[in-house]
């Protein structure tokens, strides 16, 4: 994964950004896992809560936010936590899966990309960003 992206080991024999290698919130070499979901920046946190508490259905579950969710995110589809009640119309239920499925994929797949970004601003632009600009 370092081939794909600059992180860790990649910045550590380059003069004048060796820094880049360890992670400014933690002091921990950057990996893509530990950006993503264990980062202890206070961004990362916000926009984490932020995709879970924007997940409007309370019937289905938010998978989690670990490595392999947010990779495979484009697989993942909605199940339900409740047994369904078997009056309902199936069509009705399957439509409604589909679209929370791909709702769910949108926000991980977002939140992941935004977390990204906000990395790469912070590390080689050397740009901070404050809450109020994460949640506005």
């Amino acid at each position: 994964m370092h081939e794909v992206f600059k992180i860790g080991e990649f910045w550590n024999h380059i003069p004048d950004v060796a820094e880049r290698f360890q992670c400014v919130s933690c002091g921990t070499t950057e990996m893509i896992g530990h950006i993503l979901t264990h980062c202890r920046s206070s961004l990362n946190r916000t926009i984490w809560d932020l995709a879970t508490t924007t997940w409007p259905h309370q019937d289905l579950p938010w998978p989690g936010n670990d490595l392999g969710t947010i990779l495979g995110c484009g697989c993942l589809t909605a199940q339900h936590a409740i047994n369904q009640n078997q009056n309902q119309n199936q069509n009705t239920s399957n439509a409604h899966l589909r679209g929370a499925s791909r709702l769910l994929q949108i926000l991980i797949s977002e939140s992941a990309f935004l977390i990204w970004v906000l990395r790469c601003e912070r590390v080689i632009q050397e740009k901070n960003h404050s809450q109020q600009e994460i949640r506005s």
